[in-house]
């Protein structure tokens, strides 16, 4: 039982790294959206069912860390760069990859700024209700904007 929430993360991690594989040479994507579903669900089990069975540890917080980053970090990056036609794009990708990469090396259990996956789901969110228009961007603007502030804040507190 005590190994259940890290399979689940494992499943989140693998699922997500290939789907941005088989996306990435099929061009189908419809499975991103389907991963991200399942990431979503696998990403609130993990943590809880860790806390319930009293199974958390060091090595399955570091794995949800990389999980959430495929998951909420690498799956709508690698959305936006094949589905994007803009030269915009860089300027979105490069910040959600540095915000995850910190992320990933925060030492702490309890990281004080805006969590990964809630980055990647209003990411994934803004670019699915309004496509690749200015609102799109200008949403997509804030979260990044807000999601470094919090770094600033951690930093300063």
């Amino acid at each position: 039982m005590q190994y259940i929430p890290n399979f689940l993360s494992l499943v989140r991690l693998i699922g997500s790294l290939g789907v941005c594989v088989q996306v990435s040479i099929y061009g189908d994507l419809r499975f991103v959206i389907t991963m991200l579903a399942i990431g979503i669900v696998t990403d609130l089990l993990d943590g809880y069912l860790a806390r319930r069975l009293e199974c958390v540890t060091v090595w399955g917080h570091r794995l949800d860390i990389i999980a959430d980053v495929s998951s909420f970090a690498l799956l709508p990056c690698t959305y936006i760069w094949l589905s994007d036609k803009s030269l915009l794009k860089p300027f979105i990708i490069i910040p959600i990859l540095v915000y995850a990469i910190y992320r990933i090396q925060t030492k702490d259990w309890q990281c004080k700024g805006i969590p990964l996956p809630v980055v990647g789901m209003f990411l994934f969110g803004t670019l699915l209700l309004f496509g690749q228009s200015f609102i799109s961007y200008f949403l997509v603007g804030i979260i990044i904007t807000f999601s470094f502030l919090s770094i600033i804040i951690e930093r300063l507190s």
